[in-house]
């Protein structure tokens, strides 16, 4: 098996901290209309991966610009890869991603992109949204990495601390104040890989989720066991308990 990598995703302040614990995924670039690569404020700290949020991105501009650029800016990084976190797919959208994921390969880059950007880019890998408890945890990577490859896997881990007022037909939770909730008539939830607990405020019944070492070391390893071999934390989040759930 290929060697288990942990991105560290950190802001710029504290991208220093997190390059002395693990490997970096730099949170410090950004595209807009504009069509061009800016870069947060900060000290060049060795990162493995650009993370460029390109949310405001429409498609319309110069691809072939962009795309020199953003390889160019991770070159000089020292960088092994770039993850893009896009909107909503746009034929515009989908071939520069196609061209990048083109451009990338050619350069002995990793592009990491949206599971719905999987098939314009055949040579990407694939970044899974922590926050998702459609089925089962289990099934649910199961059923990705049959579909795409586990070597294309790459899941974000997250401290995940949601209330849900049910009956929660939405699936969307409101995130709780940080800080775990206390043990108080907590359960575990073997299907979700979570604890959770129920109450009833106002009238009316919430379920809340949350993660602890326990259950995120039981999602790597899960995900392990399918071959998947690449994760993605918020560092500011994990900085307490990294040394604890990851080898």
């Amino acid at each position: 098996m290929s060697k288990i990598r942990f991105f560290l995703s950190s802001p710029p302040d504290t991208a220093a901290e997190a390059a002395r614990a693990g490997e970096v995924s730099l949170m410090a670039y950004r595209v807009g209309r504009s069509f061009r690569l800016v870069r947060a404020p900060g000290p060049d700290v060795r990162a493995s991966v650009m993370d460029v949020d390109c949310s405001a991105l429409t498609g319309y501009g110069p691809h072939l610009c962009l795309a020199a650029e953003l390889t160019r800016e991770c070159r000089r990084m020292g960088c092994s890869g770039i993850s893009l976190d896009l909107p909503r797919p746009t034929p515009q959208l989908t071939a520069l991603c196609a061209l990048l994921d083109e451009e990338a390969a050619r350069q002995g880059l990793r592009l990491f992109v949206p599971e719905r950007y999987a098939l314009a880019c055949p040579g990407a890998a694939i970044r899974l949204p922590a926050q998702n408890f459609s089925g089962t945890y289990d099934g649910r990577l199961e059923a990705l990495a049959r579909r795409w490859g586990p070597e294309r896997l790459a899941p974000e881990l997250e401290r995940v601390r949601l209330d849900f007022a049910l009956p929660a037909r939405t699936g969307l939770g409101s995130a709780l104040p940080w800080g775990e909730p206390g043990p108080e008539g907590a359960f575990y939830s073997p299907e979700l890989r979570a604890n959770y607990r129920t109450s009833l405020r106002a009238g009316r019944a919430h379920l809340v989720l949350w993660d602890d070492t326990r259950t995120l070391r039981e999602k790597i390893t899960i995900a392990v066991s399918l071959g998947i071999t690449h994760f993605f934390l918020y560092y500011p989040h994990f900085k307490d308990i990294l040394p604890e759930i990851t080898p």
